[in-house]
């Protein structure tokens, strides 16, 4: 059954914490707003830890005492064994916030839908929206529900579908996404009160473990929390190795002796599932009548802990923009806005990706291990060595996403005949787009993967 048209202000994509604090914004700023959810809040949803100065965003959103009375279990501190076998130990107690916790998320993700319900934001759950079209007015979108279809018209589009990015694929916004790693997980009952509240991290030489205590999905052992394991690896690693079996996956958790001392008896998983985990980020974050928000505009890797924290951050500061780009009629302002909006973006993924790999380099202990390799993004190369193609060198079968959009042929090409490392990356096509670093690093894999070799310097022919 199709209905007939409605006006909107800003129809948001995505009913998660980024998508929710966008609408709950904009709907006490006064604009009209609708979420597009395409679940009921009702399927389990993988939990999170969230940081103990997140509360300052939740205050900010006016959450916080539903979110007291929800009966989140309190998480005293994170713990890793990175770079060593010793556990080092971070208590949120000495921070100036406290404890952080370990969310149930689809009660966390339904209660935000719920606040901004009440702020006067309309949540249409079981939705999906077909092809949008834009017009001089904005968008005419088809939101669909089970039983009914209804055509809405918006001025403005925000996509929070994030690493799924629904809608801005459609409208061609173009993602550089920076590794392939997914998260291989399960979860294992809890079946005596534990004191290790503590969320651990514990590194192997395919990736590294994540473990904490989080509400069970179906509670169904004497316990309502289940210690939830996941390896995080790339997605190359998990097929070569199969780790999506059971007995695969098993028998590297027991090589991680931390995570296996809070397991107790050696766990064999019934299920594996695997969820998105990558780095990437949206070229450009906004377009003509559309704004991408949290992990839609930019994903970080899981290390970081800050999923959450930075999709309600993403969520308030869009609103800010939304409500001043649909309230003035300034269009260099307006355009002012956008471009400082996109330039924080860009500023902000440069720092993180330094950042990650900073904390990267500090485990050491596989070398020669892929999952660590680029990430480290460690730089070995003599500028002064002569790389040559071998004989009949092809693109290699595999090419890491940290390289991308590097093209492997590129490299070759210009290695038909030896030259200088410097002097290819000096020279590359592909330089002012990328940069050097990743250059050097695809010489670098071409030469580990002997795609490349070094050729010999040349002879000096001296006097006659």
């Amino acid at each position: 059954m199709a209905s007939s048209e409605g006006a909107l202000d800003i129809l948001v994509v995505g009913g998660g914490p980024a998508g929710c604090a966008t609408a709950l914004q904009l709907a006490r700023a006064g604009l009209s707003v609708a979420i597009v959810e395409k679940t009921r809040y009702e399927e389990p949803r993988v939990g999170e830890t969230l940081s103990p100065g997140t509360r300052g965003l939740l205050e900010h959103l006016g959450v916080w005492r539903d979110f007291e009375r929800a009966g989140h279990l309190a998480a005293y501190g994170n713990a890793a064994s990175w770079g060593s076998e010793v556990r080092e130990e971070r208590d949120f107690l000495f921070t100036p916030y406290g404890h952080g916790w370990h969310l149930d998320r689809r009660r966390f993700d339904a209660d935000l839908a719920a606040a901004a319900e009440r702020a006067g934001a309309t949540v249409w759950r079981e939705a999906r929206i077909a092809e949008p079209v834009r017009s001089p007015q904005g968008w005419r979108v088809v939101v669909r529900t089970p039983g009914s279809a209804s055509t809405i018209s918006a001025r403005m589009l925000v996509d929070a579908t994030g690493k799924a990015q629904a809608l801005v694929s459609r409208l061609g916004a173009r993602r550089r996404r920076y590794d392939r790693m997914l998260a291989l997980y399960s979860a294992f009952p809890i079946r005596e009160p534990i004191a290790d509240t503590f969320t651990l991290v514990e590194p192997v030489e395919c990736g590294w473990f994540y473990s904490a205590s989080l509400p069970a999905e179906k509670p169904a052992t004497g316990s309502d929390r289940v210690w939830w394991v996941a390896l995080m690896t790339d997605a190359h690693l998990c097929r070569r190795h199969a780790l999506r079996s059971p007995a695969v996956w098993s028998g590297l958790l027991s090589g991680a002796g931390r995570t296996m001392e809070r397991l107790g008896a050696r766990p064999v998983p019934l299920r594996i599932g695997v969820a998105p985990a990558h780095s990437a980020s949206l070229e450009q974050m906004h377009g003509d009548g559309w704004l991408a928000v949290g992990d839609c505009a930019a994903s970080h890797d899981p290390l970081s802990s800050s999923g959450i924290a930075r999709a309600l951050d993403s969520g308030i500061r869009a609103a800010g923009i939304i409500t001043r780009l649909l309230s003035s009629g300034d269009t260099v302002a307006n355009r002012t806005a956008l471009d400082a909006l996109q330039a924080s973006h860009e500023t902000d993924f440069d720092r993180y990706l330094a950042t990650r790999a900073q904390y990267y380099a500090m485990e050491q202990r596989w070398p020669n291990g892929e999952f660590w390799r680029l990430r480290q993004r460690e730089i070995t190369l003599d500028p002064a060595s002569r790389l040559i193609a071998m004989r009949g060198a092809t693109s290699p079968a595999y090419w890491p996403a940290e390289l991308e959009p590097l093209d492997p042929a590129s490299l070759i090409a210009a290695c038909r005949e030896a030259r200088r490392a410097a002097d290819i990356v000096a020279t590359h096509a592909q330089r002012e787009r990328i940069g050097d670093t990743r250059i050097i690093l695809g010489l670098q894999w071409l030469l580990r993967a002997r795609v490349l070799g070094e050729a010999s310097p040349p002879r000096s022919r001296g006097p006659h």
